[in-house]
């Protein structure tokens, strides 16, 4: 199962496979691969295929996170850094100035295996959020009562 989106003029497909809830003292243990396919105008082109890039208590917090934001929860700017550099996560909540967002921010490499300084920068609006958060939960085995499918 997977996750497709159009992020304004940005095609976003990612998924979370080999998720486990892992016990506290193995959390650094079991990583779940991720795919993830960021494709744009001006020839964007961004992949991962299967790689180990989160783990799950970083799924956990970015569903718990978000869904924080979207129930209004969230007071201030949040951070999720993953252990991996590829994925960051920022939570900004609504203000009377923006409108709640989410953001990913994906690393870009160099060619010769280290972290450029480039990063390519998502926008979540509420409606996208929202559908990242069901699929987390589903991905998580979360509740979704009384939620639309």
């Amino acid at each position: 199962m997977r996750l497709e989106l159009r992020l304004e003029k940005t095609d976003f497909r990612f998924q979370i496979k080999n998720y486990a809830k892992a016990a506290k003292k193995s959390r650094y243990e079991a990583w779940c691969k991720t795919d993830l396919v960021i494709r744009g105008e001006e020839g964007l082109f961004y992949r991962l295929d299967g790689e180990e890039t989160m783990l799950p208590y970083e799924v956990e917090a970015l569903r718990d996170k978000l869904d924080e934001l979207l129930r209004g929860e969230l007071r201030e700017k949040a951070e999720l850094k993953c252990m991996e550099p590829d994925l960051e996560f920022c939570f900004c909540p609504e203000t009377k100035d923006s409108d709640l967002r989410a953001l990913l921010y994906v690393a870009r490499w160099k060619e010769s295996g280290g972290l450029s300084e480039d990063r390519l920068t998502l926008v979540f609006d509420r409606e996208n959020s929202e559908k990242l958060l069901r699929y987390l939960k589903l991905v998580t085995g979360s509740d979704l009562k009384g939620e639309k499918k």
